[in-house]
This record gives C-alpha cells, structure tokens and sequence, in this order.
C-alpha cells in the first residue's frame, strides 16, 4: 500500500515537533542527525575535484607610467596662455608683456618654449625650477634667464586656478578666451617605429589623462576578392567565429578593464582595438590575435580549440542575420 505525500507531510508532523520561522513564517521541524552521519562529516576527506581556480593573470601589478622624452616632458604649464616680457636693460624695468602660449618643456635644460602671436618661438630657462612648482599656486608671476625674462600665468589648461569667474575683466585679459595654440611639435604625433612592405607600426604617447592605460589599434587586410559576397560573409563568420572562442578569457580580462573590440568592414578589413591598463594589454592583445590568426590556412580543418558545434551555430546565426 502505497501513501501520498501529504498523507506522509502529516504523519512526520505529528511524530516530530513542528515549529515555526519567526521572520517569513516557513513551516519546519528539526531533528538531530545519526551519530555514524556526523562522525562521517567530522571525518577528515580530500575532495580532489574540487580547488580554488587558477590566479588571473590579467590583473595589473605595475601602475607606473612611462616617462616623457626629456626634451618634451610633462609640466603643468604647457598649452597655458602666458604673457612675457623682456628687460629693458634698466634695473627691475620690463617693457611690455606680449602674449604667448607655453608648447614644450625641456627637462633637462629646465626650460619653458613658448610661441608668440607672430608665431615667433622662444625658450625661457627657469630661474628656479623647484621653487616655481611650490609657488605657481600662489604667484602668478615667476622670472627666467637670470631675472632678464618675466612671465605672467593669464590661464592654465584646466579650471580653478586662474580666470575662475565669468567677467568683461577675465575677458579683456584674455583669461576666458584663450588664442588657438599652435600646431603640436613633431615629437607629439604619431612615430612610425616599425616600416616594412606589409607591416607598418605607429606609436603615439598619451598626454591628456596621465593614467597608466594604453590602446593598440590593428587592421588586417586579407588577401581576398573584396568585392566577393562569398568572401564578405565568410570574413563575418570568421569575426564571430573569433568572438565565440575568445569569451571566456576575454571576461576574465574585462573584470581587470581590459577590452577588446574586433570588427569586420565591407571592405574586408578586420580591425582589432585593445584599451585597459598598459601592464598586461600586450597579454591580451597576443591571445586574441594568435586565436585569429589559427584560422589561417586552405586546409578544411577548423582550429582544434573550436568546439564541433561552434562553426554550425555560427553559420545559423549568421544566415538569420
């Protein structure tokens, strides 16, 4: 004879105590367990399967930042709007302040460059380099070459220094409406470190945000008919095919902000954007890369980290789309 649950659920009831769980009100009863059961948990077991995962090996430990070239280093003045003066030749006599734009700072020489209106250039060496970064917040006016040179700071690249209020006098003194700077030096634009016949690299060093993240730009050109619909559709399957096996390990960079992007143009482009912090973006950028480049071949076998049913869901996608 069989029992149905309820009939069982009233039965165990009435046997053990029933009691109630004070904040939600769940019904429950509590019996002690058999002695062999808790002298088997408190019995020391090894459970092979189960470990703590590997460490993550995207995560950055080194937040230095890359030093500026000395003859273009970082200083808080540059692109600020400056008015210079030059000695009369008289004791404490200048003659009158012209309007200039600070474009680069030599660390080693100690010296400021600045560009005039005229687009005339000059280079004003720090009469005291230490004390102006302890002073700039309070003086806005420091001396160079020996005395004979007198800047005075109109407004800097940021606010809450200097030109806080909007005002006809802040106007007037060109602090609300600084010139147009000049064009950037050589130094500051992209440099082609690497030209050959089918690879060429350009590098351009960060001056804005002054964190210690990077972004590497990629774009491939393959060797097809770009104007072949087989050849396009195939090119967006390879990009998702790529997307599809790279997931897992590109979550695990994405918890430690890094990034990556890849996208396949009409053209037949495919271009890949990396963007975090600069200690592992390389880590990143060499996986997803070395995964892209295992589809290379006219074999018909598809890269063996590719699951068997990946390349059918892909297509399926693909065709839906």
């Amino acid at each position: 004879m069989r029992y149905s649950p309820t009939f069982r659920f009233i039965c165990l009831t009435q046997i053990l105590s029933l009691q109630t769980e004070p904040i939600f009100g769940t019904k429950y009863w509590a019996t002690p367990l058999a002695p062999e059961t808790v002298a088997r948990l408190k019995a020391p077991r090894r459970f092979e399967e189960l470990s703590l995962p590997a460490p993550n090996p995207y995560i950055a430990t080194n937040f230095e930042m890359r030093p500026f070239p000395p003859g273009d280093a970082a200083h808080p003045l540059l692109n600020a709007c400056v008015k210079v003066a030059m000695s009369s030749g008289k004791k404490n006599k200048f003659g009158t302040f012209y309007p200039a734009t600070v474009t680069k700072f030599n660390e080693k020489n100690k010296a400021l460059s600045v560009v005039f209106e005229d687009e005339g250039e000059k280079d004003l060496k720090l009469d005291d380099a230490a004390a102006f970064f302890k002073d700039m917040e309070e003086d806005s006016t420091f001396t160079c070459d020996g005395g004979k040179t007198k800047v005075r700071i109109v407004s800097l690249v940021y606010d809450g220094r200097f030109g806080d209020g909007i005002n006809d006098e802040d106007v007037d003194d060109d602090k609300m409406f600084p010139p147009i700077p000049p064009a950037p030096p050589a130094t500051r634009l992209p440099q082609v470190v690497f030209d050959k016949a089918s690879v060429k690299v350009h590098h351009l060093q960060d001056r804005l945000f002054n964190r210690p993240q990077s972004e590497l730009r990629v774009k491939l050109m393959p060797d097809i008919d770009r104007s072949s619909p087989l050849e396009a559709a195939c090119g967006d399957l390879l990009q998702m095919l790529v997307a599809d096996a790279v997931t897992e390990t590109v979550y695990m960079a994405s918890v430690c902000e890094l990034f990556y992007d890849l996208s396949h143009s009409s053209d037949g482009y495919f271009s890949f954007k990396f963007n975090g912090f600069n200690d592992k973006l390389g880590l990143l950028a060499d996986y997803v890369l070395r995964t892209f480049l295992e589809f290379r071949g006219g074999g018909q076998e598809l890269p063996s980290f590719l699951g068997p049913t990946r390349f059918a869901t892909g297509l399926e996608s693909l065709i839906r789309w």
